[in-house]
């Protein structure tokens, strides 16, 4: 079995899985879906984690959790400034300067030379790859959280919490349909495999 962290009043969006039991109130329950992913998989290691605050030392961080962080660490800085409008050239040297920044901290990133030159390229391929695209749409928010009630009684309230790494309103070219506040997230990864599209983050939104 496993407890799940129980709080005083103020619910924290980044506590993962959270339970609220003010005096008088109704009870609170929030749930972050990258979290109760892990929850679903291992009570054991949510446990560790955000329980008892144990987790993988970065030393021992898997390649591929880096990576992803450090991308997404330059993709921000890069959808921030294309949202500002600043030119490519310009948003695309602030956002490898982001990486590099990152990964120079031992405390934030364990990746190698080559594994920070593999993200680095990466980054610099899809940006250019996907330049046209990006320049077209309109970008509402970057890394925007957000705290929503998926059900509610008068004993219990159920929210969900997560971040949306963009979101964006996609204009109609020629006879293509338009779209509006479309959420976008930023995955990486080394092999080519099927998204898990019914995962519990992608159901979310």
């Amino acid at each position: 079995t496993c407890a799940l962290p129980i709080s005083g009043n103020a619910l924290d969006p980044d506590a993962g899985i959270q339970i609220d039991k003010p005096q008088g109130g109704k009870v609170n329950i929030i749930l972050d879906m990258s979290m109760f992913d892990l929850f679903e998989l291992c009570k054991a290691r949510y446990n560790m984690r955000y329980n008892m605050n144990r987790s993988v030392p970065m030393a021992k961080k898997s390649t591929a959790l880096d990576s992803g962080g450090l991308a997404h660490e330059g993709l921000d800085v890069y959808y921030t400034k294309l949202k500002e409008g600043i030119q490519y050239a310009d948003r695309m040297q602030a956002c490898l300067m982001k990486i590099r920044q990152v990964s120079s901290d031992p405390d934030q990133c364990n990746l190698g030379t080559d594994e920070i030159a593999r993200v680095l390229s990466a980054i610099e391929e899809c940006c250019e790859f996907w330049r046209f695209e990006d320049e077209m749409m309109i970008i509402h928010e970057v890394e925007r959280p957000f705290l929503y009630v998926l059900y509610e009684d008068d004993d219990v309230r159920i929210l969900i919490s997560g971040k949306i790494d963009l979101l964006v309103d996609i204009p109609a070219l020629g006879r293509s349909t338009g779209y509006k506040n479309i959420p976008i997230d930023h995955k990486t990864f080394s092999r080519d495999f099927e998204v898990p599209r019914l995962s519990n983050q992608f159901q979310n939104y």
